[in-house]
């Protein structure tokens, strides 16, 4: 395997359902996305300086700390990096103690009309993905070795480099003989 691969975890809240929802539909999403009404769009590619206007726009509130909210821009950074065949590996998902395998079909975008902004203004953060396998934790020493490695790091999104990963994420593959 050529591509790249990254771990994109998700905070769910109350919205798993909606979000298993999207990647069916091929839309993988990631929060710190809202653009609240008349409100500036917290997408990425604005850079560092409007994301961080935005989110102080669209939540005047939230007392986060501005080093926090640069780590959070980094980390949805590498979205941009995401190249179409990388895959990507979603914790907790479609339910706890099971992860899905994506490839990625596109290039991040932001959405500004999401047709939920009444019920969720977030998850605006867009990766274009093809489900590649939903797999237990638990399945095999392969799904073992990738949950310590999401266990080991507390970062959102970020790319693994481990030869022991792209193996167990390879046998994984050759095992559900899948084609991605």
């Amino acid at each position: 395997m050529n591509n790249n691969i990254y771990v994109f975890k998700i905070g769910y809240i109350d919205n798993r359902s909606y979000l298993v929802k999207e990647i069916e539909e091929g839309r993988l999403r990631q929060g710190w996305g809202a653009m609240f009404d008349d409100k500036k769009p917290m997408a990425i590619f604005y850079g560092k300086f409007k994301f961080l206007q935005a989110w102080k726009d669209n939540w005047p509130l939230d007392k986060t700390d501005p080093k926090r909210i640069n780590e959070i821009f980094s980390q949805l950074l590498l979205m941009n990096d995401f190249k179409k065949g990388d895959i990507l590996v979603v914790p907790n998902m479609p339910e706890d103690n099971y992860f899905k395998l994506l490839k990625v079909t596109d290039a991040y975008r932001f959405e500004y009309n999401t047709g939920k902004e009444k019920e969720i203004d977030d998850y605006r953060h867009i990766v274009p993905v093809k489900e590649v396998a939903t797999i237990s934790f638990d399945y095999d020493s392969n799904s073992e070795i990738i949950f310590k490695e999401i266990g080991l790091n507390e970062k959102n999104i970020y790319k693994l480099d481990s030869e022991e990963i792209f193996k167990a994420i390879n046998n994984l593959i050759l095992e559900f003989n899948l084609k991605y």
